[in-house]
C-alpha cells in the first residue's frame, strides 16, 4: 500500500489526463467551423439565386415606364420641314393684314351726295352744265338718295331725258327754259307739301339755289 501511494502520476491508471492549451482548443475550433462549412456556390447556382432579385428589377422598370403612345400621338401635325415650308411660304399668298394708317370707309352725308350732283369732280369747284343738272336730278331723291326720308311728293316729278338736249342753238335754249320752268315749279315753296321734315325740306332749297346758280350764265 505504501508503495502504491508513492508511485509516479503517470504510472496511475485512474489519474487525470493533462489540460490542453488555450491555442490548441482554438485550433481545434477552427478545424470544426471549416469541416462544417458549406461549400461555394457554383456559376449556376449563383445565377439561380440572382434571378428572383432580377425579375424584381425588371417589374419595378416596366411600372416606371410610360404608357405606350397611341397612334394619334405617333403621328406628329407636321413634320419639321412641313412646318418651315409653311412659314416661309410666299407673303403675296397670304392675306393681307390691315395697316393702321388706313383709314376706315367714310360714310356719305346729305353734303356728300349734293355735291356729287352739283359740281365737277375731282376738285368739285365747278357746276355742272344746266342740261346736266335737269337729267340728273332723281338721283338725289329717295329711295336713290338713302340719306333722305322717302315722300310721295318725289313720284310726282317726271325725269327729262338726256335726248332732249341735243339740239344746239335757240332750239336748245328754249328746251332748257321749259325744263328749268318745270324745275321751278315742282320746288316752289308754295307746291311743296306742308308735312316734309328737316331733311326733305333742306334737299328742295339746295336744288333750288343750284338751279338758279346754273340758270343765270346759260339762261341770260
Amino acid at each position: 500500500k505504501l508503495e502504491f501511494m508513492y508511485q509516479p502520476a503517470q504510472h496511475r491508471g485512474n489519474a487525470r489526463a493533462p489540460r490542453e492549451s488555450p491555442r490548441s482548443s482554438q485550433q481545434q475550433h477552427q478545424q470544426n467551423e471549416k469541416a462544417h462549412k458549406l461549400p461555394s456556390k457554383t456559376g449556376a447556382e449563383k445565377g439561380e439565386s440572382s434571378r428572383p432579385s432580377q425579375r424584381r428589377n425588371q417589374q419595378h422598370e416596366e411600372h416606371r415606364k410610360p404608357p405606350p403612345k397611341t397612334a394619334a400621338e405617333k403621328e406628329p401635325s407636321a413634320k419639321p420641314s412641313q412646318q418651315n415650308h409653311q412659314q416661309h411660304e410666299d407673303p403675296r399668298k397670304l392675306p393681307s393684314k390691315p395697316t393702321a394708317d388706313v383709314a376706315p370707309p367714310k360714310e356719305v352725308t346729305l353734303h356728300d351726295v349734293l355735291r356729287s350732283w352739283s359740281h365737277q369732280p375731282p376738285n368739285f369747284e365747278k357746276l355742272h352744265p344746266l342740261h346736266h343738272l335737269l337729267v340728273t336730278l332723281p338721283t338725289t331723291f329717295p329711295p336713290v338718295n338713302e340719306r333722305v326720308e322717302p315722300h310721295e311728293y318725289f313720284s310726282k316729278w317726271t325725269p327729262i331725258s338726256g335726248e332732249v338736249f341735243l339740239e344746239s342753238g335757240d332750239e336748245l335754249d328754249g328746251l332748257l327754259k321749259r325744263a328749268t320752268r318745270k324745275v321751278k315749279i315742282f320746288l316752289h315753296p308754295d307746291k311743296l307739301p306742308k308735312d316734309l321734315t328737316e331733311t326733305q325740306s333742306f334737299l328742295f332749297r339746295a336744288i333750288w339755289d343750284v338751279i338758279l346758280e346754273s340758270e343765270a350764265p346759260t339762261l341770260k
